[in-house]
């Protein structure tokens, strides 16, 4: 499925737009034509995305491929300006524990993102505004000063184009606490009723409407997207190349933003939003499909690496054999070492000692990010406690810029 323009046609509208005060939150939606089968498709091919059975090069080159797609794109967009060959190479990098250090600025802002956009457990709902401000610090300190990481907008000015044409009219910063607490009242409380997709997009929108950053709202924006499709239903989304397709023209994806400022309504911009992830899951099932080991492998084996993978810890090639219940140790040992020699398992120890687990390798990724995660914050802890400064305390009276994002 490509999305199809002429469907949006009727989006034109003046600019600049205004954002509209909604407190409380609470949007009327109304679905285009079409969206039951559409997002219980993305549903299901988010199902059969994890399902697949791959070797760990071939899961982490296409992991790589999509996390540095989507990053490349969402940055990219907003000025960065490392191509998606340099960005895949630090993503790589970074993935595999090889990160140098840099005073690159561009380079930073791709690290950031990417420790926490591999980290979507930590962005579980519920948010506040608190958490929301420690995202946008964690994405740019050290990536980009004028974004003020970390510290709620104090200016009232427009958004605008690259040659300076008011795009946007943001919410008034006097307004921005009272609005994103109601955004995400409703955030919290409301929108897992409906499907993920739905209020995913509904969230993005009104997140960047409000404008509550200085800079950098598209790129937060974007990241509190991702985060709450795999807390909320689609785990995987993760594997796909969604930027891509959301992005593919960047011209209709402003109009419809602004469209749906401009008429207060969310069908046209939620029939986009469905239109690109059923595209960018259609990709990465196809991607994944053609690495799938699970038609190569014999009934044993597939039992065998079902039960490692569902179990998601070390066991014995005792605790193998009670599962499979019909064959011998020796016969599920040689099973599970071949399985090991295919990279779909770890094996580690010797003889009646070994253990086997299924070859997560994101696990060990999202771990190193955890432990480089907490080390940061403690870091930062220290700082503001030797500057007397509270992180609430700075996060609403650092003078700032006008809006570039």
């Amino acid at each position: 499925m490509t999305i199809d323009p002429r469907k949006f046609d009727r989006c034109e509208h003046p600019f600049p737009v205004w954002h509209k005060r909604k407190v409380p939150f609470q949007p009327v939606i109304t679905v285009p034509p079409g969206y039951i089968e559409r997002a219980g498709r993305i549903t299901d091919l988010d199902r059969e995305l994890g399902a697949f059975i791959l070797s760990e090069p071939d899961f982490m080159r296409f992991v790589e491929e999509a996390v540095a797609s989507n990053l490349h794109l969402s940055v990219h967009l907003e000025g960065n300006p490392l191509s998606y060959d340099q960005v895949r190479r630090v993503t790589r990098q970074s993935l595999r524990g090889r990160t140098p250090p840099t005073h690159d600025p561009a380079t930073k802002e791709i690290l950031n993102h990417i420790a926490v956009w591999l980290m979507p457990g930590e962005l579980a709902t519920p948010w506040s505004i608190e958490r929301i401000c420690q995202v946008h610090q964690s994405l740019f300190t050290e990536a980009d000063d004028q974004a003020r990481p970390g510290s709620l907008r104090t200016e009232r000015r427009p958004v605008t184009s690259d040659v300076g044409e008011p795009l946007l009219h943001p919410a008034p910063p006097e307004h921005i606490v009272e609005e994103m607490n109601s955004l995400l009242d409703w955030t919290n409380l409301q929108a897992a009723a409906i499907a993920p997709v739905v209020s995913a997009t509904v969230l993005f929108h009104e997140f960047e409407s409000i404008h509550p950053f200085a800079d950098g709202n598209g790129r937060t924006g974007r990241t509190l997207f991702h985060a709450y499709l795999q807390n909320n239903g689609l785990p995987n989304a993760y594997r796909c190349m969604m930027e891509a397709e959301l992005i593919r023209d960047p011209e209709l994806y402003y109009k419809i933003l602004g469209w749906t400022d401009h008429s207060g309504r969310y069908t046209e911009l939620v029939d986009y939003f469905l239109d690109a992830l059923v595209a960018s899951y259609e990709d990465a099932v196809s991607r994944f499909r053609s690495k799938d080991l699970a038609t190569t492998l014999d009934e044993v084996s597939m039992r065998l690496t079902t039960y490692a993978k569902e179990l998601g810890d070390w066991f014995s090639v005792s605790e193998a054999a009670r599962m499979v219940g019909d064959l011998s140790e020796q016969t599920i040992r040689n099973r599970l070492n071949q399985l090991a020699e295919l990279r779909l398992l770890t094996a580690r120890g010797r003889t009646r000692a070994r253990r086997y687990r299924f070859a997560d390798p994101l696990a060990e990724v999202r771990e190193r990010f955890r432990v480089a995660s907490a080390d940061r914050v403690a870091m930062r802890a220290t700082r503001s406690s030797f500057n007397g400064v509270s992180y609430s305390d700075s996060a609403s009276t650092t003078p700032g810029r006008p809006d570039a994002e």
